[in-house]
Order: C-alpha cells, then sequence, then structure tokens
C-alpha cells in the first residue's frame, strides 16, 4: 500500500487489513500528534482513538479523500479538541483555586500552615508578580483597581496572577512542600 492512495473503506475490509493500515501509518500519526501535544502518551491516546473511531463506524463512514488525508485531519483535529479542554479545564480549575484562596470561609487559624507555606512562596516571585499578588491577597482589589494601581493592563493583571497560582499550585504540590494538613 503506497502512502498517498486511497484506501477504500466502504469495502469489505477485515481485522487484518485494517491492523496493516494502523501498521503502517502509526509511526507518521503518533510524532505529528506528539509534535501538536508535545504530550507523548496523550498523542498515543489520540491515534489509537482514531483508529477505533474508525473501526467502529466501518461500516457506515463514508471518506472522501485518501485515507492517508483523512487520519492525519482526524488526528488534527482530535489533538485540537483535546487541548481546547485542557484549556477550559485549566481556566476552570484557575478560577476555583482563586474562589477559595480568596473566599471569607478561609480561617487562618485551621489553614495556619498553609498561609505561611504561601507567604514563603509568594516571597520568591518576581517584583511586579509579588505587589499583584499582594495587592490581591491581601488587599482584595479587582484586577481593574490593580491594574489601575500599577500602571499596567488588566491582562497583564490576569496573566501575572496565573503564573502566581500556577507557582503556588506547583510549590504546593511538590514533593518537598512541608504540608502536613491541608483543609
Amino acid at each position: 500500500m503506497a502512502k498517498g492512495k486511497s484506501l477504500p473503506l466502504y469495502l469489505k475490509y477485515d481485522r487484518d487489513s485494517f491492523e496493516r493500515l494502523f501498521k503502517y501509518l502509526y509511526p507518521d500519526l503518533l510524532p505529528f500528534a506528539q509534535a501538536i501535544l508535545f504530550d507523548n502518551d496523550e498523542a498515543k491516546d489520540i491515534v489509537q482513538d482514531v483508529f477505533c473511531h474508525i473501526w467502529d463506524r466501518r461500516k457506515s463512514i463514508v471518506i472522501n479523500t485518501n485515507i492517508e488525508t483523512y487520519l492525519f485531519k482526524s488526528v488534527r483535529n482530535a489533538c485540537l479538541n483535546r487541548l481546547s479542554h485542557i484549556k477550559i479545564t485549566d481556566e476552570h480549575a484557575d478560577r476555583v483555586r482563586e474562589a477559595w484562596f480568596f473566599s471569607n470561609n478561609i480561617d487562618p487559624y485551621e489553614n495556619e500552615e498553609v498561609l505561611k507555606l504561601i507567604d514563603n512562596i509568594s516571597e520568591q516571585f518576581p517584583e511586579r508578580m509579588k505587589r499583584v499578588f499582594s495587592l490581591r491577597k491581601d488587599f482584595g482589589l479587582s484586577y481593574e483597581e490593580i491594574a489601575q494601581e500599577m500602571g499596567i493592563s488588566i491582562n497583564s493583571v490576569k496573566t501575572h496572577l496565573k503564573r502566581a497560582f500556577k507557582q503556588i499550585r506547583e510549590s504546593l504540590l511538590s514533593p518537598s512542600a512541608s504540608l502536613s494538613i491541608v483543609s
């Protein structure tokens, strides 16, 4: 089977020919997916899912292009959908963390260890990030108020806070974090 040739999926096709197709194109599709996702395991899952999708729908699927083009487009689209999902999940998680952190439900006595760790972590931030974080955490200023106070854009405020929360999260989750109680 030469690359770039159409494979007539609408014809009778058995498991052996499907496996040959998989073995033939998988080595090209995997690095393609890895280049988009930068995650080897996710890339493997995506490529396998695309092949499973075709196999599951082999009797009804209609492909109007050659199979190689179809598979590359399917893998690309699946990768982009995964990245979109990751971005939405990440943004949602950031909002939840920030809501928890700035809620009035935090009892500093119950979370004293966590707050000390966060203070220690934030001391390591670059000066501008540290100031944005402090204005938000210590003074409860809005993004707009912080932007006006510091003479920067609201997007810069968001970026600094996102990076701050990422560093805090990574530090708190690292094995070296000496945290024994998290409420």
